[in-house]
């Protein structure tokens, strides 16, 4: 599973509705079964462990595990969350969020307030030209968290230019003093 480039991402988007359902079904299904696996997989556990402290089948969780099952409920990750000791987080959101997920865009989320609780649809985000902005990547080497002038790519386009936000991800995090 690798990031897909914004772009691109509208591109399919815009190809209308079953495109769009198609694209979240199996982004959910393969983005849920791996991260069941790379979870349990740094925890050291096996299949038969994790079952085990989520309280099913081995059966049941090599389901979940399985990035073409898609029949993945709430009540069952709810279960995994708790053997894992993590949270769980299902909300719907507006597309133009769901592919800078994707692509791996940072996105200022913002939080459980009353309007990013009213999701708008896709048709609500193309009416406001939502996706005619400039798509601007940056590489990020993971290793060593640090973005460089020189890893920004910018598509061109003609709206008008995009606000950047400059964030310095190589610095330590300091702890807020009471």
């Amino acid at each position: 599973m690798g990031l897909i480039s914004k772009k691109d991402l509208v591109a399919r988007l815009r190809r209308g509705r079953e495109s769009r359902t198609k694209l979240l079904a199996n982004n959910i299904a393969e983005s849920i079964a791996t991260q069941i696996v790379a979870t349990r997989d740094k925890r050291g556990w096996t299949q038969s462990r994790l079952a085990t402290e989520a309280g099913m089948g081995p059966n049941n969780l090599s389901r979940l595990e399985n990035p073409d099952y898609g029949k993945h409920t709430v009540s069952s990750l709810k279960r995994i969350a708790d053997a894992l000791d993590v949270a769980l987080v299902v909300r719907f959101v507006p597309f133009s969020q769901f592919i800078d997920w994707l692509s791996g865009t940072p996105n200022l989320d913002e939080g459980i307030s009353p309007i990013a609780l009213a999701v708008p649809s896709f048709e609500d985000e193309e009416t406001v030209g939502q996706y005619e902005t400039e798509f601007t990547y940056f590489e990020v080497n993971r290793l060593t968290p640090k973005v460089e002038v020189d890893d920004i790519i910018t598509t061109p386009r003609t709206p008008p230019p995009p606000k950047i936000i400059v964030m310095r991800v190589d610095e330590p995090q300091r702890e807020a003093v009471a």
